[in-house]
């Protein structure tokens, strides 16, 4: 199964549109959404999705019962998500909060762990552990502009890239 992995969107429409763009040529089975998406109307764009989403929430995100009413294909996990999918467990925190981000990562009760926050792309191997960010959607970096990204993550080749774009 090929997941999409995007995060840190905060509302900027013309990159949202694009990712989804992405996901959708590249077929990915799941969208995860690793948090601050910001405001809940930005949701309504992932409609276009050719598949499931799921997320997190972090730490922009305010009104939990706004993101769950807005869309039909969209999933809120709790505040740290744990799914499995083809035997490969994947944690999902947005990662505001480095301690539990680095114990999700050195537990080895994870396969995969996908995080945001940091608007830094990185695939890192941790032991067993793989560690996901695609970098942020939006395309800034504390006030300055940045190529925007995502990621793609492989279940079965446990493996995954980054998409600038």
């Amino acid at each position: 199964m090929t997941i999409g992995i995007i995060s840190d969107s905060h509302d900027i429409i013309e990159n949202i549109k694009k990712a989804i763009e992405i996901f959708n040529k590249k077929k990915v089975d799941l969208v995860i959404h690793c948090g601050d998406y910001t405001y809940s109307s930005s949701l309504d764009l992932f409609k276009k999705l050719n598949c499931e989403l799921k997320g997190v929430l972090g730490n922009c995100d305010k009104n939990k019962n706004e993101y769950i009413k807005k869309i039909k294909n969209f999933e809120l996990l709790d505040r740290i998500g744990k799914i499995e999918i083809d035997m490969r467990k994947i944690a999902i925190f947005h990662g505001d909060n480095e301690s539990i981000l680095n114990s999700l990562i050195t537990s080895e009760e994870f396969d995969v762990v996908f995080s945001g926050h940091t608007h830094e792309y990185l695939i890192k191997n941790y032991g067993k552990t793989l560690h996901i960010n695609p970098g942020c959607c939006c395309g800034y970096k504390r006030y300055t502009k940045i190529k925007p990204s995502i990621a793609i993550y492989d279940t079965k080749l446990h493996s995954a890239e980054i998409i600038k774009y």
